[in-house]
């Protein structure tokens, strides 16, 4: 019977087979360590969802240890929990945004017989607290006037840093105090517009000696017709100055006639009667026709 003695292995031979377990033993390790790291990222998402919606998690732990096993989840793929809250978030404030300040404060009213409505504010119009009445109705961007709606909930529904509730008109037995949300820019602008109408322009002033010289009495007067020409209002005075050479009588009278027939000849009013006498004070208030 022949022996056949097994070939025992070379040492090259058996450290190849020692690295080979090795490497094995890492790539075992590499995959159990890749378990544990996938399962605490599956807790931690599930956790992480649960405490941003307040609601309970939609996903057990069995799923999650399942999802661990199955091969090629798509896990890593899922949209993060914070960017669609974010997304639905701007989309809320999107929607709002786009509605006017006045159409947040619900439907509008009813057919009632509704006065004619201001485009501007008085200058002595109440405005956001100092309205004294509690319930009040907005004139809307299209004109339109809402519903009566308290006071303090529209107060709280606009920037108060840049915009005002103004009362346009005051409560009858019809309807309530009617408000409109305008800009403070637009307020101040009127404000300062009206400021400037308001104001009466002052008249220019002309100021004459009785002994005058005709071509200084020529010149004056045509100063006159200027003014009057450009819609301003003239006081024209004839009077006596100190250090000045006085005048007769006769030179008195020639003067205040050119002076009347300049005015008859430019067509301007009086619109005061002429006030002082001959060789005094006399004062002349004119105007140009309206």
């Amino acid at each position: 019977m022949v022996r056949t003695e097994v070939e025992k292995p070379t040492g090259s031979f058996a450290r190849r087979q020692n690295q080979t377990r090795t490497v094995a033993r890492k790539v075992q390790q590499k995959k159990r360590i890749d378990l544990v790291s996938h399962l605490i990222y599956q807790f931690t998402l599930l956790l992480f969802k649960a405490t941003m919606t307040h609601t309970p998690p939609v996903f057990s732990a069995a799923q999650a240890l399942r999802s661990a096993f199955l091969p090629r989840i798509q896990t890593h793929a899922r949209r993060p929990v914070t960017g669609s809250l974010n997304v639905y978030k701007l989309k809320r404030l999107n929607h709002s945004e786009r509605q006017p300040l006045q159409h947040r404060f619900g439907a509008r009213a009813q057919q009632i017989p509704w006065p004619k409505i201001p485009t501007t504010p008085s200058l002595k119009a109440p405005r956001d607290e100092a309205i004294r009445h509690q319930r009040v109705h907005i004139v809307e961007e299209d004109g339109s006037i809402g519903p009566a709606i308290p006071l303090r909930q529209v107060l709280g529904r606009f920037d108060r840093t840049e915009y005002s509730l103004v009362e346009l008109i005051s409560p009858s037995e019809n309807y309530g105090s009617i408000c409109k949300i305008m800009s403070k820019r637009t307020l101040r602008e009127q404000e300062y517009a009206r400021s400037r109408t308001s104001k009466p322009k002052p008249a220019k002033q002309i100021e004459l000696n009785w002994a005058i010289d005709p071509n200084d009495l020529e010149n004056r007067l045509n100063q006159m017709e200027s003014f009057i020409a450009k819609g301003k209002k003239v006081e024209l005075i004839l009077t006596s100055k100190a250090r000045k050479r006085k005048a007769t009588e006769p030179e008195a009278q020639k003067t205040l006639a050119a002076v009347k027939e300049k005015i008859q000849e430019i067509g301007a009013i009086q619109s005061k009667k002429m006030q002082g006498r001959l060789l005094g004070h006399v004062q002349f208030f004119l105007e140009g026709k309206k």
